[in-house]
């Protein structure tokens, strides 16, 4: 009697099924298809062992199957048994070759001095997960920072200091069990231009597309299907800090069309765009880089590093530019983890030397030069309205006596507040008629170029050098207040007086009113209050604090 067809591939099931539990590994056990499903042994060694760490399981002895897999549980990762023709990720002691299941993760650094690295310090470990291109050998180099290639000097290493990147692979690499490498290219002091201009000017963008080039020709990347980078790292801007807002949005639009047509740059590839210290939240590159990764390319985050110490804001001198080593490793190691793609503002007013203004701030400069009132809309979807144009030199608040336009500051101390300070100084200068112009001069307006002082009357004005205008309104403000200086009172830096000394009042001995005494005395007076005038080569309205440097 023929045997039914699907109870006869039940009953081979059933046998495959029994065999799979209690047969030894390497038993042949087909199925009713015809496939073997060989046994529970032989899963059980293909599995292999569970080992704590990763060191652990590079201190293992035993020789281990090819095809099996190992696993660690801190962290949680998995490497598989490879043969000879593989070049291996990892090597036991026991000589076992392994490569993780989910394969290598790249990173790529570029920049200037801050992408690079300056300052020494923080941590430094040993991992074997953690490898470094080393462009002039052509090859793999680890993550000692005291050994090549990081003892290289810019642009392929950085003389061994802390580094953004060695940070971020050091906590990809310990959070996953993944092979990380790194791929280097910064140089201090480089502009922007290095990496946008039209080749062969765009030196930077070549070499760090050439280090990528072979770095992933490389057979530990290459013969793994690995091709692309999973991020990028970008720490660039100081050099460039005079740019506008406008300027450097440009350019960082032109840099990351270039990235992105690159073969190695797969698509949705974040790009980490690194904040630079605190001295440069007054510049508008800054702002430009923040608005960048918020509004045209959130695949760009911005990383804010604004807590992070700088020679600088640790000691109060010294280097204000560049992190220290241990906030460098902070940024690479917990910061970029941390940030998220976001979607962001820009700022429309700037505080005076201080970056993006605040609610308390009684002065502040506009972003923009065009302006019309909500009142004049014409339409609201969309909104619309006649076209008008407001030029905003500056504005002196009547609360801060009109000292900005005398080029003032008062430094809070505990002796003279500056409060204290500002009523003293307003009453000496005016005792000593530090700034009149004459009756013939003045008019119900300041000239152009000049700012009116809150207070002190409509016919005594102070030429201001820095404002927008620049030179022809200086002169226009110089002429109508040619008579000042006859007082001999005080001038401001034209001409051979840019050379006077910081912190000094320029009293002039004129033949008309010898009023040098008088002024003498005020000076005196109120640099003992605590204040002091800005020297010259202060006149860009940056503040006081640190000097800035390019690199």
């Amino acid at each position: 009697m023929p045997q039914d067809p699907i109870l006869s591939d039940a009953q081979t099931d059933a046998l495959a099924l029994t065999q799979f539990l209690t047969k030894p590994a390497g038993t042949a056990n087909p199925n009713s298809t015809g496939a073997n499903i060989g046994t529970l042994a032989d899963v059980t060694n293909a599995l292999g062992p569970t080992f704590e760490t990763v060191a652990e399981m590079l201190a293992d002895t035993d020789t281990r199957a090819i095809g099996s897999l190992l696993q660690t549980t801190s962290p949680k990762a998995a490497y598989r048994v490879i043969d000879a023709s593989l070049p291996a990720q990892l090597t036991t002691a026991g000589g076992t070759r392994l490569a993780h299941v989910d394969g290598a993760y790249v990173i790529a650094i570029a920049g200037q001095s801050n992408a690079a690295g300056v300052h020494a310090g923080g941590p430094n470990p040993a991992n074997p997960l953690v490898r470094t291109w080393d462009a002039p050998a052509g090859t793999w180099g680890g993550s000692d920072r005291t050994a090549a290639p990081w003892t290289h000097a810019n642009p392929d290493g950085n003389g061994g200091a802390a580094n953004y990147a060695l940070a971020r692979a050091h906590a990809v690499a310990e959070a996953t069990g993944r092979p990380v490498f790194i791929v280097f290219d910064a140089q201090g002091g480089a502009p922007i231009a290095d990496w946008i201009a039209d080749a062969p000017a765009d030196i930077r963008f070549q070499s760090l597309d050439a280090k990528l080039t072979a770095a992933l020709a490389d057979p530990l990347l290459q013969q793994y299907g690995i091709t692309s980078i999973d991020e990028l790292i970008y720490a660039q801007g100081e050099a460039d800090f005079l740019s506008g807002f406008d300027d450097y949005l440009h350019s960082l639009t032109t840099l990351m069309a270039k990235i992105r047509a690159r073969s190695w740059a797969a698509p949705g590839m974040p790009c980490y765009m690194m904040s630079p210290a605190d001295l440069h939240d007054r510049y508008l590159w800054r702002a430009a880089m923040r608005h960048f990764c918020g509004r045209i390319d959130i695949d760009c985050r911005f990383v804010a590093l604004n807590d992070l110490e700088t020679e600088y804001s640790t000691t109060g001198q010294g280097d204000a530019s560049h992190f220290l080593g241990d906030a460098v490793w902070r940024a690479g190691y917990e910061y970029i983890g941390q940030t998220a793609r976001v979607e962001a503002g820009s700022e429309l007013f700037w505080g005076r030397g201080n970056g993006p203004a605040t609610p308390v701030e009684p002065t502040v400069l506009t972003t923009f030069s065009s302006m019309v009132s909500a009142d004049s809309w014409t339409g609201t979807t969309p909104p619309n309205g006649p076209a008008g144009k407001t030029v905003w030199l500056m504005a002196i608040t009547p609360s801060r006596w009109g000292m900005d336009a005398l080029r003032i500051i008062c430094r809070t101390t505990v002796s003279s507040p500056g409060a204290t300070c500002l009523r003293m100084a307003r009453r000496i200068i005016s005792r000593a008629s530090a700034i009149r112009t004459s009756s013939a001069r003045a008019t119900r307006s300041p000239p152009v170029g000049a700012i009116a002082l809150p207070r002190w009357g409509r016919r005594r004005w102070a030429c201001f050098p820095n404002t927008p205008m620049q030179k022809p309104m200086h002169r226009s403000c110089r002429s109508a207040t040619e008579a000042a200086a006859q007082t001999g009172a005080m001038r401001f830096a034209f001409g051979r007086a840019a050379r006077s000394k910081p912190r000094a009042f320029l009293c002039m001995r004129t033949m008309r009113r010898p009023a040098l005494p008088g002024c003498l005395r005020a000076r005196g007076t109120i640099r003992a209050t605590g204040c002091c005038a800005w020297s010259s080569r202060d006149q860009a309205p940056r503040g006081s604090g640190p000097t800035h440097r390019r690199e």
